[in-house]
C-alpha cells in the first residue's frame, strides 16, 4: 500500500463533522462518539467545547507522521503544522432528519463514511496503526458503520429472525449474469484505472457481481469471469500499471469475498 496526506478541504469537513458529534447531546445523529475519542481529543477542548481548528491540527499531524514513517529514508520528512485554511466552509454533515421509526440515513452518511475511510488507510502505518486516537477515530468510524445499516429502510422491512416471504430461490428474481458482466465490461471501457476511485468502483462492482450470482473466490468459473475482465482491462492499456500481473490483480478484486 502507499501512503497520502489527506488534502486540508476534506480533512476540515471531517474535523467539523467531529467536533459537532462530540458537543451535541447523547443521541445526536442516533449515534454516539466513543469514550475513546473525546479522551484523545481533550486537548482540542476549551471548557466544555471541542474545536474543529485543533482537531484538524491534531488529524494532520497523525497522518504526516504515518506518511514520514512510510517514507523514512526516501524523502524529507514533512512539517506536522497544518496548513492554514478557513475551515469552517468545508462541512459534510447536517443536522438529524427523521422517519417513521427512527432516524433517517442519508448520502451525507456515506460521504462521511468515506472521508474516514481514508484518513484511516492513510494512517494505516507501522509508526501509527496502533496510535490511540487513529483506534478512537477508527471507533467513531464503526459506530457510523452500524448507524448506516441498523437505520437503512433495507434492514428495517427485514423481519427479526425469520426469513422473508419473497427469498425462495424458484421465486426470486435473478439478475442475468451476462448482462451484468456486460456492464462491468462496459465499465472498464470507459474508466480510467490510474485514478483510485476507478479502481476502488471496480472492485464493489466485481463484488456485486459475484454475490448475485454467487461466485465463489477460487471456483473455475469465478476465475473464468475474472480473467476475461483483466483481458478487457489489459486491452485498454488504461490503468494495468497499477497491478503487476492478475494475480496482483486478483488479490485487490477478491478483497470483500474471502
Amino acid at each position: 500500500m502507499s501512503c497520502m496526506v489527506m488534502n486540508p478541504e476534506p480533512l476540515a469537513a471531517l474535523a467539523n463533522a467531529v467536533e459537532t458529534r462530540l458537543n451535541c447531546d447523547f443521541n445526536y445523529w442516533g449515534f454516539e462518539a466513543p469514550d475513546s475519542l473525546y479522551r484523545e481529543l481533550e486537548d482540542c477542548k476549551t471548557s466544555f467545547t471541542y474545536f474543529a481548528e485543533d482537531i484538524y491540527r491534531k488529524l494532520y499531524a497523525l497522518n504526516i507522521r504515518a506518511y514520514n514513517g512510510r517514507y523514512a529514508g526516501h524523502e524529507e520528512p514533512e512539517d506536522e503544522e497544518a496548513p492554514s485554511i478557513d475551515g469552517s466552509k468545508y462541512i459534510v454533515h447536517h443536522p438529524p432528519e427523521y422517519r417513521e421509526h427512527g432516524f433517517a440515513v442519508r448520502p451525507w452518511h456515506y460521504q462521511l463514511a468515506k472521508l474516514l475511510d481514508f484518513w484511516l488507510y492513510q494512517t494505516a502505518e507501522d509508526a501509527t496503526i496502533n496510535d490511540p486516537l487513529r483506534l478512537a477515530m477508527k471507533e467513531f468510524r464503526d459506530g457510523l458503520y452500524q448507524f448506516i445499516v441498523l437505520n437503512s429502510p433495507e434492514y428495517f422491512n427485514v423481519r427479526w429472525g425469520e426469513l422473508s416471504e419473497n427469498r425462495s430461490r424458484e421465486g426470486e428474481c435473478r439478475i442475468d449474469i451476462s448482462d451484468e458482466f456486460e456492464y462491468l465490461t462496459g465499465y472498464v471501457a470507459e474508466s480510467c484505472f490510474d485514478e483510485e476511485i476507478c479502481r476502488d468502483r471496480l472492485r464493489m462492482l466485481w463484488t456485486a457481481f459475484c454475490l448475485h450470482h454467487d461466485l465463489d473466490a477460487d471456483t473455475h468459473i469465478y476465475d473464468c469471469y475474472l480473467s476475461e475482465l483483466w483481458k478487457r482491462l489489459q486491452e485498454t492499456g488504461d490503468g494495468t500499471s497499477e497491478w503487476t500481473d492478475f494475480d496482483d490483480f486478483e488479490r485487490f478484486m477478491c478483497k470483500y469475498l474471502v
